[in-house]
Order: structure tokens, then C-alpha cells, then sequence
């Protein structure tokens, strides 16, 4: 799925002042994701996947890629990795298996076991 069949799934042929309405989101803000000249938050690319009924991780993934093309470099070595290693989120380790470098940003994907709850 490419980037602009996800905004067309989430909108599902409505309005983007109606959807900007019902996600809490600026239009202009809104406008600026379908049209693409700017990728959404966290928050909105939530929004947007419940909509289209796309999963979190797929829909992460989705815009890993798409920020990666239009960079063209950085995280594309890491797409593959996180395609094939999204349903492993809550690994102790902070280390890419792989790069092999430690990313801070994995704590936040797989938290430590003294803080998972039980």
C-alpha cells in the first residue's frame, strides 16, 4: 500500500474539512497529509489507520517508507527489519539485532520488564 492509497482509505471519499473536524485536527493540517507535502503525527496517523482499518504496525511501517523515500537515505536499512520484526515489540533489548547500535527509541517499543504491569 502506498502512502496515498492509506490517506484515500482513511477519508473514505469524505471531505477533508469533515475528517479534520472529527480527528480534532487543524484543516490546514489535514490538508497538508492528503496532499502529501507533509506526513502525520503519531497521534493523527492513529486516527487515521483505525479509519482505514489498518493496523498500527503496518501503518508505521507504511510511513517509515514513505519518509524514507522522500529523505531518500537514512532509515531505508532499517524498513526491512521492521517489517519482519514488528510482532517481536516487547524484547528486553534496546539493541538493533539489525544495525547492532543502540537506539533509545526502541525503549519505547519494548519496554524493560520491571515496568510491564503483573
Amino acid at each position: 500500500m502506498e502512502y496515498s492509497e492509506f490517506v484515500a482509505a482513511a477519508l473514505k471519499g469524505r471531505s477533508v474539512n469533515s475528517m479534520a473536524k472529527a480527528w480534532g485536527v487543524q484543516q490546514r493540517t489535514l490538508d497538508r497529509y492528503v496532499k502529501g507535502t507533509h506526513l502525520p503525527d503519531y497521534h493523527t496517523a492513529m486516527l487515521m489507520a483505525q479509519e482505514a482499518g489498518i493496523a498500527i504496525d503496518t501503518t508505521f511501517v507504511l510511513l517509515a517508507r514513505e519518509e524514507s523515500k522522500r529523505k531518500k537515505a537514512g532509515v531505508a536499512f532499517a524498513i526491512p527489519a521492521i517489517a519482519a520484526g514488528v510482532e517481536n515489540t516487547t524484547k528486553n533489548s534496546t539493541t538493533d539485532k539489525w544495525s547492532g547500535r543502540e537506539d533509545s527509541n526502541l525503549r519505547l517499543l519494548r519496554p524493560e520488564r520491571s515496568t510491564l504491569p503483573g
